[in-house]
């Protein structure tokens, strides 16, 4: 059973900078709109690595919409979190004797099911006189030595 709709196509093109027209000393990734004579049709020239490329001839009056967005707006940020000992314990300050483990979980870790988890550790064990920015230095070396196992 076919999962698509006729009669309906979706043009993407990804450009780093609009020009008014493509010439010989453009550089790849720049794009122009141009029309036919009629101004019936529209296409675009677009400089690609391999050369001057040209789309096919879009009937102007078919054009429903066109949206123009800067990659800037398309970004996501990475997840932050700050991880802090709480200070209505001990002060701050972390208890000798304790571990401290922090567990960082990646979701959907090269699946797509929740199945497919993969987990990074962090572990400190304090000691009699560590501070809270000595524990922060050692679970920063903790983790950074957990995380220096994988590839890139």
């Amino acid at each position: 059973m076919a999962t698509f709709s006729s009669n309906q196509v979706r043009q993407l093109y990804v450009a780093k900078t609009l020009q008014s027209d493509i010439i010989s000393t453009s550089t790849a990734g720049d794009i122009a709109v141009k029309y036919d004579t009629a101004k019936t049709n529209t296409y675009f020239k677009y400089m690609s690595p391999g050369g001057q490329t040209r789309s096919d001839m879009i009937p102007t009056a078919n054009i429903l919409s066109v949206t123009v967005t800067d990659a800037d707006k398309l970004k996501r940020g990475l997840k932050k979190v700050t991880l802090t000992l709480d200070s209505a314990v001990n002060s701050g300050a972390p208890i000798a004797g304790q571990d401290y483990i922090c567990r960082i979980a990646f979701r959907n870790y090269v699946g797509l099911s929740e199945e497919d988890q993969y987990f990074k550790y962090g572990a400190v064990h304090a000691t009699t006189g560590m501070t809270a920015a000595t524990f922060y230095q050692t679970m920063l070396t903790s983790l950074t030595q957990n995380f220096s196992r994988e590839t890139e």
